[in-house]
């Protein structure tokens, strides 16, 4: 509904979420882009299924610049 009203496609967009099997599948089945951020509990969690693994939300600005040239 968001992306509606802000006129931006579901590809365009990206999901930054903790919890890969609500937040990451969730969003992939909707076409779009997907940034597991590890913190908290995730010993477990081997793959977050994610297009990227973040241990820092510091690394989006790399991965926005490479999307927006």
């Amino acid at each position: 509904k968001i992306s509606e009203k802000l006129g931006v496609k579901l590809d365009e967009c990206m999901m930054i979420g903790d919890w890969p099997d609500r937040d990451i599948k969730g969003a992939k089945q909707l076409g779009m882009k997907t940034a597991f951020a590890r913190y908290g509990s995730t010993q477990d969690i081997v793959d977050s299924g994610a297009d990227y693994d973040l241990d820092s939300l510091s690394e989006l600005v790399d991965i926005i610049q490479k999307y927006n040239n």
